[in-house]
């Protein structure tokens, strides 16, 4: 009996000793990885420098518990805000694997829908289902009514949309929607999607489904994030079923929303869609308006490429002959990036409508614009090489020159801690009196100078310009590196081509200005 009492004596004095040892290592990663979050909606470079900090301080003692999953997590999520979809992903399995082999299977199944769209956004929509369906399968086992499973239905649809999938797409569209019963907004998104689904199949569903929103829905009930798709969507059902004032109204709904949404991507395409409806209609004046107007929006060649083709039209129609001419190239022009161009014979007919004088010209020029294209192709290939060349031997003074710093500034910061030199007395003009070694940095604003301090979130207020307080401060502790910024170099943790970071994860501009007076204080030692 006292030899058991004397083991399990024994065992939680070792228990309590390895927790003590433990604990330490455990509340530093929480604090760094609390700060990872923080930092997640204002500066990824942060988050990434503290979720390294959490991973450090926690992968030595302990990867098997729920932290060292988050701190993984928020790797993934990291690289995914920085568009770096592999990266993430491979980050996202370890989350999933690592939780499984801990029982934490909700948490897996969470992160497996990460995985499903990072397979998406790679362009891999068999593995993206495959994820989905994994999550579908574990929700549709252990908790068939809890909203991420509709939530999963969704992207399944949304996916199979992507791929012109549609009446599957249709079919988890449906599968989804006693999910969303309760939450207006997601009501809203579904018929938004299953309208601009059925576009593509099935007419006759799509104007059913608008029908049964305009008999139950007034539109000032529409959410403002959903409006421009949902208005979009049923315009193009109108505009199928001939309805063209219907069509126009709601694309001026459309175009409404976008602009109050501050959407400027889609703009382009809303104009385009009513000049089409004006073309349909035959009155091609107003609809050359709205094409001008979507040309000068337009940022992308999709974009470009539509509204060449209906200006080239409208033109046309309007007998403006040398305008659909010179828009027919641009729209040829294209070809190569884009796999629909007019054919020749349509080129060949539009030459015969141009005037006499110029129709052989016209001819011999789409005649030889196949090897015109070929040349070109050909410079723009040569001098994007060239480019290129220059570009990487840049690049690769720039990350010299940032490393050389990088190794000044290390090497300055271990002679000043050896030395470990007192701060000089800084008096201002208010008689406010600080240690230079509290300086983290200084920053002008307009008469007055900002002195912001170690461990102090309000800064001192002084009316001086900041040449004159750069003037006052140590020469060899602090640097000019912006028309608005001095920093202590004792508070530098990062030094890249354009910015720098300090220990607490504020970034200053780094003007190439200044970067001498930085350069001219680490090598001054």
């Amino acid at each position: 009996m006292q030899l058991k009492c004397l083991v399990f004596l024994a065992l939680g004095l070792g228990l309590n000793i390895l927790y003590n040892v433990q604990s330490p290592a455990h509340n530093s990663a929480k604090i760094y990885y609390d700060k990872a979050v923080e930092f997640e909606s204002q500066n990824i470079d942060s988050t990434l420098f503290y979720v390294d900090k959490a991973y450090t301080q926690l992968k030595a003692v302990d990867t098997t518990n729920v932290l060292f999953t988050d701190i993984l997590n928020q790797y993934g999520r990291a690289y995914y805000l920085k568009q770096d979809f592999k990266t993430a992903y491979a980050y996202f399995v370890r989350v999933y694997d690592l939780s499984l082999n801990m029982g934490e299977e909700a948490n897996a199944y969470k992160v497996k829908v990460n995985m499903a769209i990072c397979n998406r956004q790679l362009d891999q929509p068999k593995k993206a289902l495959e994820d989905f369906f994994d999550v579908v399968s574990y929700y549709e086992r252990t908790a068939p009514e809890d909203i991420n499973l509709g939530k999963t239905y969704f992207n399944i649809a949304d996916l199979y949309f992507l791929n012109k999938q549609h009446e599957n797409a249709e079919g988890y569209y449906q599968k989804s929607e006693p999910f969303f019963e309760a939450i207006p907004m997601f009501q809203f998104q579904l018929i938004t999607n299953r309208i601009g689904n059925f576009n593509n199949f099935s007419l006759n569903n799509s104007a059913e489904l608008v029908k049964e929103f305009e008999n139950k829905t007034l539109i000032d009930s529409v959410p403002k994030a959903i409006r421009a798709s949902l208005f979009n969507n049923i315009g193009q059902t109108m505009v199928m079923s001939k309805n063209y004032e219907k069509a126009l109204f709601y694309n001026f709904e459309s175009l409404k929303a976008k602009k109050e949404t501050g959407v400027k991507f889609g703009l382009a395409n809303q104009y385009n869609n009513i000049a089409e409806v004006y073309i349909k209609t035959q009155d091609y004046p107003v609809a050359i308006k709205y094409l001008d107007t979507a040309l000068s929006l337009a940022s992308s060649n999709r974009q470009k490429f539509q509204i060449f083709k209906n200006l080239q039209l409208a033109h046309k129609e309007t007998q403006n002959f040398q305008k659909s001419l010179d828009y027919a190239n641009r729209y040829i022009a294209l070809k190569d990036s884009l796999n629909e161009v007019l054919t020749q014979k349509e080129l060949a007919n539009l030459g015969l409508e141009y005037d006499t004088q110029t129709k052989d010209a016209f001819i011999s020029k789409l005649t030889n614009l196949s090897s015109t294209y070929k040349i070109l192709i050909l410079i723009l290939i040569v001098l994007s090489l060239v480019a290129l060349g220059l570009f990487y031997r840049k690049n690769k003074r720039i990350k010299a020159d940032v490393e050389t710093l990088q190794h000044e500034l290390d090497t300055y910061k271990n002679e000043r801690a050896n030395l470990k030199p007192q701060g000089e007395r800084i008096q201002l003009n208010t008689n406010v009196i600080l240690n230079s070694n509290a300086i983290r940095y200084l920053k002008s604003d307009g008469h007055y100078v900002e002195y912001h301090l170690d461990e102090k979130t309000r800064p001192e207020i002084d009316r001086i310009s900041l040449s004159q307080a750069y003037k006052n401060l140590p020469d060899k502790q602090f640097a000019r590196i912006h028309k608005s910024y001095v920093v202590n170099l004792n508070f530098i943790k990062i030094i890249n081509s354009t910015k720098l970071m300090l220990d607490d994860g504020t970034w200053l501009n780094l003007s190439r200005t200044y970067k001498p007076d930085l350069k001219a204080r680490l090598y001054d030692k």
